[in-house]
């Protein structure tokens, strides 16, 4: 196994022990371990509206295996503040 290989299978595990963890007890691993997770569109937008945010650009950035890896969202407050 390279060096690469097993240090991608780490990151994957670690996205979805964490994500996991997130989405059962509201928290990742502490530290290290806990700092990546997915945040699937839906997730984000149900988040928003509970925050009382609306989505104004989606903007996808570089891709592992077709899809994005970071997506970054403008948002504003519902209401114009």
């Amino acid at each position: 196994m390279t060096e690469r290989s097993w240090k991608q299978r780490l990151y994957s595990v670690r996205v979805m022990v964490n994500t996991w963890l997130y989405v059962v007890v509201g928290r990742p691993l502490p530290g290290f371990l806990g700092d990546t997770l997915y945040q699937s569109r839906a997730r984000l937008r149900r988040y928003y509206r509970q925050a009382g945010l609306e989505l104004l650009e989606e903007r996808p950035r570089a891709r592992f295996a077709g899809a994005p890896v970071f997506i970054y969202h403008s948002v504003r407050r519902v209401g114009g503040h």
